[in-house]
């Protein structure tokens, strides 16, 4: 039901998470646990979605504010485009903030 509930969740996102932080960086959660669990069946493409939509709700500030969350979604969506072998996606999922 995870696939599900993330999906109904993306459709409605911008009213949902308007303003409210917290409520966002949940939504990303649930996006990187679709994102992995899709990884584990073997669907990459639909796994690359999820965390996409996941490093986006977290927004410019995601270094910042919730640095590991942020991390884990990059590199696995890294990892995913890696296994679909789109290697100009995948450098594009690096880290927008210098080490």
């Amino acid at each position: 039901y995870l696939f599900v509930l993330v999906g109904l969740l993306n459709c409605g996102m911008s009213l949902l998470c308007e303003g409210n932080a917290d409520r966002r960086a949940a939504y990303a959660l649930l996006s990187l646990r679709a994102g992995k669990k899709a990884m584990d069946a073997s669907a990459f493409e639909l796994a690359v979605g999820y965390l996409r939509i996941g490093v986006d709700l977290l927004g410019k500030g995601r270094w910042d504010e919730h640095p590991d969350l942020a991390l884990e979604l990059v590199s696995t969506a890294a990892e995913a485009e890696c296994a679909n072998a789109n290697q100009k996606e995948m450098k594009g999922t690096r880290p927008s903030r210098p080490w």
